[in-house]
């Protein structure tokens, strides 16, 4: 229920905004109060997002964790073996180390076909397992998680995905969904 004052009645305007500038919930489920009263700002609907699509592709690549590793961290190098690449840009290192490309807080512009360039920020990063880096846009937030699991001797699982959040996520997804599937079948090709 709304709140008495919160508007949807007695002809009372919504109180100025002085809280945070976005409603939706709290991590328990209650509305997030950002508004003179106490008034909750529209926001997501209770235990969901504004819109989300998720793709994802795992691949078995013939090869040791430690070679898919280095091979998929050289992100620079991604346009010479990925067709869905037309060109990436390692913009900040986060005190990269020579040989380890990539490091938490690293910036990386991408341009790719048919796509809009977006610049991820590496926000989590485990050594020779996973990495995921974050873009923000307007509307929409990306994701793009990478995991390698060793497979046996010799062989390495690739779990590539990608999500797309914001209140136009589910829009931006429906658009972009088939190619963007398709990229990531690239990406596993270009590996093997």
């Amino acid at each position: 229920p709304t709140p008495p004052g919160c508007g949807g009645g007695g002809g009372r305007p919504r109180p100025p905004l002085v809280g945070p500038p976005l409603g939706g919930r709290d991590d328990a489920g209650a509305p997030r109060l950002a508004a003179a009263g106490g008034c909750p700002l529209p926001g997501p609907p209770a235990g969901g997002q504004h819109g989300v699509m998720r793709i994802a592709h795992s691949a078995q690549i013939p090869a040791s964790i430690d070679v898919v590793w280095r091979v998929y961290t050289d992100v620079e190098r991604w346009p010479q073996w990925m067709e869905s690449m037309d060109h990436v840009d390692l913009a900040e290192s986060g005190g990269a180390i020579e040989g380890e490309p990539l490091r938490l807080g690293s910036r990386v512009w991408i341009a790719q076909p048919r796509m809009a360039n977006a610049t991820y920020e590496v926000t989590e990063l485990t050594p020779f397992r996973s990495w995921t880096w974050v873009a923000q846009n307007p509307g929409t937030t990306i994701t793009a998680t990478h995991e390698l699991t060793p497979v046996g001797t010799g062989t390495t699982r690739v779990d590539a995905s990608v999500e797309i959040t914001g209140p136009i996520g589910a829009i931006a997804g429906r658009l972009v969904r088939s190619r963007g599937q398709r990229y990531l079948e690239l990406e596993a090709e270009g590996l093997r």
